[in-house]
C-alpha cells in the first residue's frame, strides 16, 4: 500500500492500531504492517500518541 495514512485508515483505526502496540497486544512489526510505515515514522507517530492518550 502506498499513499497518505489517513487516505488509506481513519482516525480511530490508527489509534487502535497505536493503542494495541502500546497496550503490548501486536509487536511493533504488526503494527508497521498493519499501517504501512516504516520503522521511523511509525515511532514517530507513536510518539505522538503518547501525548493524545
Amino acid at each position: 500500500m502506498t499513499g497518505q495514512i489517513h487516505k488509506r485508515l481513519s482516525d480511530e483505526q490508527v489509534r487502535i492500531i497505536l493503542d494495541r502496540y502500546i497496550q503490548k497486544e501486536i509487536s511493533v512489526l504488526q503494527a508497521m504492517n498493519l499501517l504501512d510505515l516504516k520503522r521511523r515514522q511509525f515511532f514517530e507517530w507513536v510518539k505522538q500518541s503518547n501525548f493524545k492518550f
